[in-house]
């Protein structure tokens, strides 16, 4: 919210903010009136509100998250507190986010989290407490979540973390339709119908998935079903990425996250070099993508996977799958797009920044999708799926915690 402690009224005849209705102070006091007289509700209305309005702004998730926590919602506190860490990383989120933590039992994140409220302020009280309250309980915690550094980094992982800077690719902004355009198929659903348009600034995306060999070096262990160094990391939840993004920020110094999803899509599409092409990088399938035909052992006839899908069979479609042992195959083996993008159609499914919410066909800067709803937008297909969900349009969801062995990411970040 707004700092109000400078508002008055001042001697160029200015309205005072408390005769305008739609003032920042107003909405606080409204705000602050909902909480106290317990309407918790309608508070968390308007914070809403204020998170359609101001995406980026990391205290309002804070108060909604807040809010969340009064009602025993824990995983969307965990969210918003996420989100917040995200835009402004402080000693108060991470210890707000660890306090959620530990009432869902999940002790190992909440001391994490206690720990780098420490780490950003060593005087923070609320986080010597807990830990302290923890450890009264017999829970070691000088035993978990050791915090790691950038001078604590060895020779192999600072290499590495180099290379994969080197990897970002500048996709220059512009406007461009988004959605199932005239290219692509016309089975969609509602939330994959063309924008009119939509206006993007510069940023920086990753040409590549991140690796399984990046993930243990910054996180210490590998949750990947399928292993393979140069495997894509999957099997991880979206509140895994996060951890693992605020981890990567705290030994580089830098500000990565994952892409919203105009950006996903505009960089999968090529940007200001788009081809048009149905998938990313081409209109043949195979060149551009792994997925169930030829993810496995052997090369299969899509006609047997529909044919399952057809008659609703899901437990036929997976056994298929087990039986040929569809799985991810090493990131940058299949053609790249006209931004040197690889893997943005099949391979795994990719965590985008943005919640699940209906696109409306209006243009559009820079949007963000509502942050109200509790499923977190996938793109780009996976091993796992036919060909038509590789194409560059389609979405796909999953909760906050879901783990699927072809669910993984890529990285993105702003211009500096």
């Amino acid at each position: 919210m707004a700092d109000i402690s400078n508002d008055s009224n001042d001697s160029n005849g200015e309205i005072d903010p408390l005769d305008d209705p739609n003032s920042e102070v107003n909405k606080i006091i409204e705000y602050c009136i909902d909480v106290f007289t317990g309407n918790t509700k309608s508070a968390i209305k308007r914070t809403t509100y204020e998170i359609m309005r101001r995406p980026n702004d990391a205290a309002v998730y804070f108060y909604r998250a807040i809010l969340f926590g009064v009602i025993d919602d824990l995983d969307m506190a965990i969210a918003d507190y996420t989100d917040a860490i995200r835009f402004k990383p402080n000693s108060t989120y991470y210890r707000g986010r660890g306090d959620m933590y530990s009432r869902k039992g999940d002790t190992d994140s909440a001391i994490a989290d206690y720990m780098e409220a420490l780490r950003l302020d060593p005087d923070c009280e609320d986080a010597q407490k807990a830990l302290a309250k923890l450890s009264a309980a017999g829970i070691p915690v000088d035993s978990h979540a050791k915090i790691v550094k950038k001078e604590e980094l060895d020779e192999v992982t600072a290499k590495m973390v180099a290379g994969m800077e080197r990897n970002f690719v500048l996709v220059n902004g512009g406007t461009f339709r988004m959605g199932n355009t005239a290219e692509q198929d016309d089975d969609c659903e509602k939330d994959e119908e063309s924008f009119n348009t939509v206006t993007l600034c510069d940023f920086y995306i990753c040409k590549y998935l991140v690796t399984q060999n990046l993930w243990v070096r910054v996180m210490g262990y590998n949750p990947s079903m399928f292993k393979g160094d140069d495997l894509p990391v999957e099997n991880v939840s979206w509140y895994d990425v996060q951890k693992f993004i605020e981890r990567l920020n705290s030994i580089t110094g830098k500000r990565y996250r994952l892409p919203k999803d105009a950006e996903w899509e505009y960089a999968a599409r090529g940007g200001s070099k788009s081809n048009g092409y149905e998938y990313s990088g081409s209109n043949n399938v195979d060149d551009a993508a792994w997925y169930n035909v030829n993810s496995g052992d052997k090369v299969l006839n899509e006609c047997i996977f529909e044919e399952y899908l057809e008659k609703d069979d899901m437990d036929g479609y997976i056994k298929l799958l087990c039986t040929n042992q569809n799985r991810p195959r090493p990131v940058g083996t299949k053609q790249p797009n006209e931004l040197g993008i690889y893997d943005m159609s099949g391979n795994v499914w990719e965590f985008v920044s943005n919640c699940l919410g209906d696109c409306s066909s209006k243009s559009h800067a820079d949007p963000t999708n509502s942050t109200m709803l509790s499923k977190r937008m996938v793109r780009g297909g996976s091993c796992c799926v036919v060909a038509a969900s590789c194409q560059v349009f389609i979405r796909n969801y999953g909760d906050h915690d879901c783990h699927n062995i072809d669910l993984g990411f890529r990285l993105a970040c702003s211009p500096q």
